[in-house]
């Protein structure tokens, strides 16, 4: 089923539905089409994080996206943060020059490329190696 840009498959489809796609279209799958591919009955990005806040009630939370869905879970870590749940920051990786607009709109701080995401994510380990 098609609807809103979510295409529900199994996920034994999934990855050979993704190749032969990409393989028609190539670089324009992501620049054009660039669809969210999930199974029937999975929970969208911002349903899942508000499950995850829900369950394991964390004092802080952290979360890093590049497309549209992830705007969705950015924006529940923003509720949980305004009424005092827990400290947020949402971070969106840019990795190509047609990004959407609505993660960095929806961020809290923007990294340049998936190199500098992975920069970042070095320094939150180590800082939690610390204790800091």
């Amino acid at each position: 089923m098609l609807g809103d840009r979510v295409l529900y498959v199994t996920p034994a489809e999934l990855e050979e539905l993704g190749d032969r796609v990409r393989g028609l279209l190539g670089e324009y799958f992501e620049r054009l089409v660039r669809p969210e591919l999930r199974p029937p009955g999975a929970p969208g990005k911002g349903d899942a994080m508000r499950a995850l806040l829900a369950d394991v009630k964390p004092a802080a939370a952290i979360s890093l996206g590049d497309d549209r869905s992830d705007a969705l879970a950015f924006g529940v870590l923003a509720e949980a943060r305004a009424e005092g749940r827990c400290a947020t920051l949402s971070v969106a990786v840019l990795g190509h020059p047609d990004a959407p607009n609505e993660i960095v709109a929806a961020a809290d701080a923007v990294l340049a490329s998936p190199a500098d995401a992975a920069r970042f994510l070095a320094g939150v380990a180590a800082g939690v190696r610390r204790g800091a």
